[in-house]
C-alpha cells in the first residue's frame, strides 16, 4: 500500500465488510443445520450413494449416447451459421455460439414437424442419427486440433492462477458433484410436471402440436419445452434433465469467458464461481425446468454485448437482437433480465456519432431479430387462443380460461407492483427475498462492496447501469429472485471485481470465497439433496416407481401411485379428468388437466354450464371423460391460496346428484383416488369427499375425522401412510387400524 492514509481507508473497508458478513452469516445460517449437512456429505452412507449413481450412469448408457449425439448436431450444425458469418470471436466463444444456435435450430425444427403433426420417436430417431452422422463424419477429422487446443488452454489457465485461486476451484467442486448426482434422477419438480414435461408429453401423445385445454402455461413461449419434446422422443424425460444442467454448466464457462476477455483471468474465475454457487440456479439445473436454460442465452447475451460495445460488429449486433430474442423465447421473464442491456445497445447505438439513417437501420435490424425467436408462440397463441402474447392484456384479447385473482390491473391477473410501488421496498426486496428465496450468502454479503470500485472501469459502470434498469422493471412486476435469475450473471462479474481489487492487497482473502462457498454449499444445496432423499434410490433401496410415490421435498402429495395404477389397469380409450392435481406428466393415458395459478377448473366449469345432474353426465359424455383422478390432499393444499374449488351452491348440488348415481370407486393410494364413471351406480354410494370438505372446511383433520366416525381403517391407513412419508412416525397407529381390520 502507498500510504498510511490507503491502509487505514482499506483497514476501515475490511472492518466494516466482516461486521456485515457477521450479521449476514448469523442471520441466515445456523451452526447446527451446516454441521449436520456437513457430516452427512462426508459420511459413508453418501460416497455408497456415488457409486450408487454410477450404476445408475452405466443403465442409462443409452440416454449418454443420446445425450452425446445431441450436442454433436447442435455444434455441428449451428457452427456451420457461425462459420459463415465469420464473427469476430475467439475460438472459446464460438464453440459455445454454435451450440447455442444448434439448440435454436433444433428447436424450430422441431416446433416445424410438431405443428405438421409428425411427433413420432422413431421418426426423430432416425432423422437425428441421420444428422449425426453426417456431423460425425465431419467433425471426426478435426478432433485431435479440439483435443490439443482444449489441453493447451487448460495448461495456460492453470499456470496462471495461484494456490489460493486452485483452492476456490476444489470448493465448487462438491456443488458440481451434487449437480451432476441430481441430474439423472426422477422427475419431480412441480413446474416439470404441471407443464415444462407434461405439456410436450401431451403434443407427443396427440403426435401434433394442439390446444391444450386450461393450461395457460402451454401458450407460454416453448423454446425449452421443445427441447424436452426432442429428448423425450430421442429416449426420456432423464435426457432433457441432463440437457438442462449442461445449459447451467456451460453457462458458468460463457461467464468465465468473457470476463476473462474484458477483465482479467482472476476476475473470470471470481465471476464463475460466484455464479455457479448460486442454489437456486443448482436447484433448477436439478430439474426440466427453464431458468438454466435462460441463464444459458443470457450469458451469451452478456458475451455478445460486451463484444459489440468494444466493436460496433453489426452483426455481432444482429446476434445481441437473436439472443436477447432467444431469452424470452425461452420464458416470458426473460424480458425483466435482457431490457437493462438492450437499453444500454440502444443508448450507445443513439449516442454514436453516425447518420441517422445507419442508427435507424441498426436499431430496426436489432429489434427484428430480437422479435424473431418469439414469432412460432405469438403465431401459435394467436391462432389457439387469440392472444400472441396470452395471458397478459387478457382485457383486451379475452381471458381465455383464466381465473381472476390478485391485483395485476388489465395486465396480468397477478399482483403487480406496479400498482403498489413504495420506493423503500425497492431498496429492502433484495435482502427481504433473501430469507424466501435462497440466492445464498454470497450474493447478500459481498454485494455491499460493487459500490467500491465501480468508478475504476467503464464496463463496470456499463454494467451496472443495466443491472439497475433491469432491477426496476423486474420490481415493478412480481420481484422473486427466480424472474431476474440470470441478471446475476452481470452481478457476479461486479462482485467478482470489486472482491478481486479488495485481494490484491491480501491474496489469503481468497480463502474467505472458499469458505462462503463451503458454507453456502453445505446450508442450501446439501440441506434440499438431503430433503429430497434421492439416497435410497441410488442405494437401490428404491426403485423409480417407490421413489416417485412417496412425499418428499418439494414434491408435495404426488399422485404417481394412481396414475401408475391407471397406466397400468385402464384401457387405452380410458380419458381422465384431474380434480384437485395439476401434475399429469407419468400419464400414458390421456387426460383433462389444469394449472392452479391462473386457469378455471375444467370439473368446475363444466358444472357451471349444466344445469342439472344429467346435463352434466351428458356433457362428460361429450367430452369422452371416462374417471376421476381426484387428489385429496393436494386439493386441500392449493385451494386456501389458490380458490380452485370456486363452486356454488347450485353447482354442488349438480355435483352431488350427480356422484350419488354415476360414480364407482376403483382405487386409492396416499390420498389420491380413481373414480369410473358409470351408467347407473347400482353398488353402494361411494363418499363423496369433496362435499364433506366443501361443508366442513378444507383442512387435513376433516378427512380423517371423517374417517374415523364412519370406521373406514383403510382410509384411516391411507391417510396415516402420506403423514409417514411426510416424516411423522405414524408406525403405531397404522399397526392399530391394520388390526381393526
Amino acid at each position: 500500500m502507498n500510504t498510511k492514509k490507503e491502509q487505514i481507508i482499506y483497514g476501515l473497508i475490511l472492518l466494516i465488510f466482516f461486521c456485515w458478513l457477521y450479521f449476514v452469516i448469523i442471520r441466515l445460517i445456523t451452526p447446527e443445520s451446516f454441521l449436520n449437512n456437513f457430516f452427512y456429505f462426508f459420511s459413508f452412507n453418501f460416497f455408497i450413494q456415488f457409486f450408487g449413481f454410477l450404476k445408475k450412469i452405466f443403465f442409462s448408457i443409452l440416454t449418454i449416447f443420446w445425450f452425446f449425439i445431441f450436442f454433436v448436431v447442435a455444434y455441428f450444425y449451428g457452427n456451420l451459421i457461425v462459420r459463415k458469418l465469420n464473427l469476430r470471436l475467439t475460438k472459446s466463444e464460438k464453440i459455445f455460439y454454435s451450440i447455442a444456435f444448434g439448440f435454436l435450430a433444433i428447436v424450430y425444427f422441431t416446433a416445424i414437424f410438431g405443428f405438421c403433426g409428425l411427433l413420432y420417436k422413431l421418426f426423430f430417431r432416425i432423422i437425428f442419427c441421420i444428422l449425426f452422422l453426417i456431423a460425425f463424419a465431419n467433425l471426426i477429422k478435426k478432433i485431435k486440433i479440439y483435443s490439443a487446443a482444449l489441453v493447451d488452454y487448460s495448461k495456460e489457465i492453470i499456470l496462471k492462477i495461484n494456490i489460493y485461486q486452485k483452492i476456490v476451484i476444489l470448493a465448487v467442486l462438491p456443488i458440481v458433484l451434487v449437480n451432476i448426482l441430481m441430474s439423472i434422477s426422477p422427475e419431480i419438480f412441480y413446474d416439470s410436471l404441471v407443464y415444462h414435461l407434461s405439456a410436450p408429453n401431451y403434443y407427443i401423445m396427440h403426435r401434433k402440436i394442439v390446444k391444450i385445454e386450461y393450461l395457460m402455461h402451454s401458450n407460454f413461449p416453448l423454446n425449452q419445452q421443445m427441447l424436452n419434446m426432442l429428448a423425450m422422443l430421442l429416449d426420456t424425460e432423464i435426457l432433457a434433465k441432463l440437457i438442462h444442467c449442461s445449459m447451467f454448466i456451460m453457462s458458468a464457462i460463457i461467464l468465465f469467458l468473457t470476463a476473462k476477455k474484458f477483465f482479467s483471468i482472476d476476475i473470470a474465475l471470481l465471476s464463475s464461481i460466484v455464479f455457479y454457487a448460486i442454489p437456486m440456479l443448482a436447484f433448477n439445473s436439478w430439474t426440466c425446468g427453464n431458468d438454466a436454460a435462460l441463464t444459458f442465452y443470457f450469458c451469451l447475451f452478456l458475451n455478445a454485448a460486451l463484444n459489440y460495445l468494444d466493436s460496433s460488429d453489426a452483426k455481432i449486433l444482429a446476434f445481441c437482437g437473436l439472443l436477447a430474442g432467444a431469452c424470452i423465447a425461452v420464458k416470458y421473464t426473460g424480458i425483466f433480465s435482457v431490457s437493462g442491456l438492450c437499453a444500454i445497445l440502444v443508448l450507445f447505438i443513439i449516442l454514436k456519432k453516425e447518420k441517422l439513417k445507419i442508427k435507424l437501420k441498426k436499431l430496426f435490424w436489432f429489434f427484428i431479430f430480437l422479435i424473431m425467436p418469439m414469432m412460432p408462440w405469438l403465431i401459435k397463441n394467436y391462432i389457439f387462443v387469440n392472444n400472441p402474447i396470452y395471458p397478459f392484456l387478457y382485457s383486451i384479447f379475452g381471458d381465455y380460461q383464466l381465473k381472476e385473482f390478485g391485483g395485476g390491473g388489465n395486465i396480468m391477473n397477478t399482483p403487480l407492483n406496479i400498482f403498489t410501488f413504495s420506493f423503500k421496498k425497492i431498496f429492502l426486496v433484495f435482502w427481504d427475498n433473501t430469507n424466501n428465496e435462497p440466492i445464498g450468502i454470497i450474493f447478500i454479503s459481498l454485494l455491499p462492496l460493487i459500490f467500491l470500485y465501480l468508478h475504476k472501469n467503464k464496463k463496470l459502470l456499463i454494467l451496472f447501469l443495466g443491472f439497475i434498469i433491469s432491477y426496476f422493471l423486474w420490481f415493478l412486476g412480481t420481484p422473486q429472485f427466480r424472474y431476474i435469475l440470470p441478471c446475476f450473471a452481470i452481478l457476479s462479474i461486479l462482485i467478482a471485481y470489486s472482491f478481486s481489487e479488495l485481494s490484491n492487497k491480501i491474496k489469503s482473502l481468497y480463502l474467505l470465497m472458499a469458505v462462503l462457498v463451503i458454507i453456502n454449499f453445505f446450508c442450501y444445496n446439501t440441506a434440499l439433496y438431503k430433503n429430497i432423499k434421492i439416497a435410497d434410490y441410488y442405494l437401490a433401496k428404491e426403485n423409480k416407481d417407490e421413489y416417485l410415490s412417496k412425499q418428499r421435498a418439494l414434491y408435495p402429495v404426488p399422485p404417481y401411485p394412481a396414475i401408475k395404477w391407471i397406466n397400468d389397469n385402464l384401457a387405452d380409450t380410458a380419458l381422465i379428468l384431474f380434480i384437485g392435481e395439476s401434475r399429469p406428466f407419468y400419464m400414458q393415458r390421456k387426460y383433462i388437466s389444469y394449472s392452479v395459478e391462473n386457469n378455471r377448473q375444467p370439473l368446475i366449469e363444466y358444472l357451471k354450464k349444466s344445469n342439472n345432474s344429467g346435463e352434466f353426465y351428458d356433457l362428460l359424455k361429450l367430452k369422452k371423460i371416462t374417471h376421476f383422478l381426484v387428489n385429496y390432499k393436494e386439493a386441500i393444499r392449493v385451494n386456501k391460496g389458490y380458490d380452485t374449488f370456486y363452486w356454488d351452491d347450485k353447482d354442488r348440488k349438480i355435483f352431488k346428484e350427480f356422484w350419488d348415481n354415476h360414480i364407482k370407486l376403483l382405487y386409492f393410494k396416499k390420498s389420491v383416488y380413481v373414480y369410473e364413471i358409470v351408467e347407473k351406480n347400482s353398488d353402494q354410494k361411494v363418499d363423496n369427499l369433496l362435499e364433506i370438505l366443501s361443508i366442513y372446511g378444507w383442512h387435513n383433520k376433516i378427512l380423517y375425522d371423517y374417517f374415523y366416525s364412519k370406521n373406514m381403517y383403510l382410509n384411516l391407513i391411507d391417510e396415516l401412510e402420506v403423514y409417514q412419508d411426510a416424516g411423522f412416525d405414524c408406525a403405531q397407529q397404522i399397526r392399530y387400524f391394520k388390526n381393526q381390520i
